[in-house]
């Protein structure tokens, strides 16, 4: 382990994964530590959240600060730091050390380890201790839980079935229940099924369709329009190396091509059912307009 610093690394390869986060919030000093290989991570939490326009902090910002190019003043009014520190403070109460949280612990700004956070980033929250889901627009009591925009979203998908363990918190970090405790209700506004959200996705992978698995990501929307096809990458199990540029539906060709290529799936999935789930409106039109929510049995 050894303290992040705004340096230059060695490029990876873009397709290379990890099984656990290469970067870590050291919960006491909120700080960024990086530990190179997979073997070296200690336990830690890991936060799944909504980002807010204009108030994340990003890697690069948190390295500055650490290094004194920048001051610790400048972030701290951002509502995206008190939640970094909130997410800190919980974590500790919970007796975690570290924690991963997306926005300050991907280095965007080297293409290769960017790519493996995406590609890895199902088995970072697979292999966590324990994911805290913020809700920083649902007050407890107020309102109905489907409300929150963080069910809209696509990659809370991966965020909500990866971990073993997923407790949900509203806007005063209010403790609301955990999956096991909601999974009726998160059932119902997900599509997912009860028992997969009761006892874990690890437990139901093979027997879960690929079609079905698409499906739970159908009326989920992105920041990014090529996230639409990428967030799908941990929960179908396949690695694709991240274009942002390229456009949704060359993100989604590459995709279908991936898993076409894909032993795994070449011995589950025949080309009637692709076509099959081509038609039920998958795939996004010209526009970009998402498709509905639909299930098609492939086995």
């Amino acid at each position: 382990m050894y303290i992040a610093s705004y340096i230059t690394t060695p490029s990876l390869n873009p397709l290379q994964k990890r099984t656990r986060p290469r970067h870590l919030i050291n919960t006491c000093t909120i700080e960024l530590e990086e530990f190179p290989s997979d073997d070296s991570v200690p336990p830690y939490a890991i936060l799944s959240h909504r980002w807010e326009e204009g108030q994340e902090i990003s890697y690069e910002k948190m390295v500055k600060c650490q290094s004194g190019l920048t001051t610790w003043q400048s972030i701290r009014s951002k509502s995206g730091y008190k939640k970094i520190v909130a997410a800190c403070r919980q974590a500790r109460e919970d007796n975690h050390t570290y924690i991963w949280i997306d926005t300050c612990c991907i280095n965007k700004g080297d293409h290769g380890q960017q790519s493996q956070d995406i590609n890895s980033m199902f088995d970072y929250y697979r292999n966590s201790e324990v994911c805290y889901v913020y809700l920083y627009d649902f007050y407890d009591g107020a309102r109905s839980l489907g409300e929150s925009s963080w069910f809209s979203r696509g990659w809370t998908l991966q965020e909500l079935i990866a971990p073993l363990s997923v407790e949900f918190f509203d806007a005063k970090w209010k403790r609301c229940g955990d999956r096991k405790t909601l999974c009726s209700s998160l059932s119902y506004i997900t599509g997912i099924g009860v028992d997969i959200l009761r006892f874990g996705y690890g437990c139901y992978t093979v027997r879960v369709g690929i079609a079905e698995r698409m499906s739970w990501a159908i009326d989920r929307q992105t920041t990014k329009d090529e996230d639409r096809a990428y967030c799908l990458l941990g929960v179908l199990d396949v690695t694709m190396e991240p274009r942002y540029g390229e456009g949704v539906e060359s993100a989604f060709e590459r995709l279908s091509k991936v898993l076409h290529e894909s032993d795994r799936f070449a011995r589950r999935i025949h080309p009637q059912d692709w076509a099959r789930l081509d038609r039920s409106g998958f795939l996004p039109d010209s526009s970009g307009t998402p498709a509905r929510r639909t299930k098609v049995s492939i086995v």
